[in-house]
């Protein structure tokens, strides 16, 4: 992508996650960076943006996205992926991760392959969610393509594309686990426990080892109980992160509250699962079909929390994670141009990708 020509957005709300507050400013972008933040710009020639009565937020960052409406990360098909990614940015996700599901190693290899060739500066790299996950806990995972956990499988996946990986789901209690844990780190891979039957002190072994963050808390883990706490219980335990699915079907709002008043807006990190089909003929949830902004959306409406906080959840919080912080996540100088501007309903008006206007087009 070429360098855009300068773009100042003028008059909005600035969302400030990082201090949880909101602040009247012009934001400068130029070169692809956010150059100034303030209220009196300097005096350079750019493309105005009239921002009066909208938020000016950081672009959203999903941990999880397995596709679009009818589109699929997994197709390997270019022109499906490019749908599946401009789907999202249009709804102000700016960075996320293609997420692949279980599937045989060779179509896994084959889909991160396709991935890899695609330059687009929203697709931030991939979440393997499996196959390395439990069969009791498989979910909408085809159990036929499970598989144990095995250093040499993990390469044949990754093939010469390892550093396209930035996400690796996985149920750390298998034996094998470990070692593949200590691989995929060692390739700057971060983990996550998903898809799993860890009981509590097998979970809180594995976040020792490096495992930093619980895949869509609750869903595909065993039941909290109040003597076997397990996965979740470990989880909301421990100074972890969570990503959490508020889509009003795969957590009840009381659910969506207690994680909330448990780690807030520096350990949640909100996702969309979105999928191609969301739902399976016997019924199973296989995703969602929201995008991210709706998640920030509903969160709000279920807990009652600022947006700034909400948009934390959706960006600075992911962007920590992925060690991305330092370039994305919050509307600071010297960061990536990456902006979406919302509206009183929280819908996206206008979406910045590395200083360029998306949509709408100036």
């Amino acid at each position: 992508m070429n360098a855009p020509a300068p773009l100042l957005i003028r008059g909005g709300t600035v969302v400030d996650p990082a201090r949880g507050r909101l602040l009247r400013a012009d934001v400068l972008l130029r070169h692809g960076r956010i150059a100034w933040v303030g209220k009196r710009p300097p005096q350079v020639s750019a493309r105005e943006f009239d921002a009066r009565g909208l938020f000016v937020a950081p672009g959203f960052i999903d941990l999880q996205v397995n596709g679009a409406p009818g589109r699929s990360f997994a197709s390997g098909a270019h022109t499906e992926i490019e749908q599946a990614l401009a789907h999202h940015l249009a709804a102000g996700t700016t960075g996320l991760l293609a997420t692949l599901i279980t599937d045989p190693p060779s179509r896994m290899a084959a889909a991160l392959a396709a991935l890899a060739e695609v330059d687009h500066p929203s697709l931030l790299g991939v979440h393997l969610e499996g196959p390395f996950i439990a069969r009791a806990r498989a979910g909408a995972h085809p159990e036929v393509h499970i598989r144990p956990p095995s250093v040499a499988l993990l390469d044949q996946i990754l093939g010469m594309h390892e550093g396209r990986v930035r996400l690796l789901t996985l149920a750390p209690e298998l034996p094998g686990a470990t070692e593949v844990m200590r691989t995929a780190r060692a390739q700057r891979i971060e983990l996550a426990a998903g898809h799993s039957d860890a009981d509590y002190e097998m979970a809180m072994r594995a976040f020792s080892a490096g495992v930093r963050i619980v895949t869509h808390l609750w869903n595909a883990q065993p039941p909290f109980h109040h003597r076997a706490p397990g996965l979740v219980g470990a989880a909301l335990d421990a100074p972890v992160r969570v990503s959490l699915i508020c889509d009003d079907r795969h957590l009840h709002p009381a659910t969506v509250r207690l994680v909330w008043r448990l780690k807030g807006p520096r350990r949640v990190c909100l996702i969309s699962d979105a999928a191609a089909e969301p739902e399976r003929s016997d019924g199973t949830l296989a995703g969602s079909p929201i995008t991210l902004v709706e998640a920030v959306r509903n969160l709000i409406s279920v807990t009652g929390c600022s947006l700034p906080e909400a948009v934390r959840a959706a960006s600075l919080t992911p962007a920590e994670l992925l060690r991305l912080d330092h370039r994305k996540g919050s509307i600071v100088a010297g960061k990536d141009a990456d902006i979406v501007v919302l509206d009183e309903s929280l819908v996206a008006r206008a979406v910045v990708l590395r200083g360029e206007m998306v949509a709408p087009k100036l």
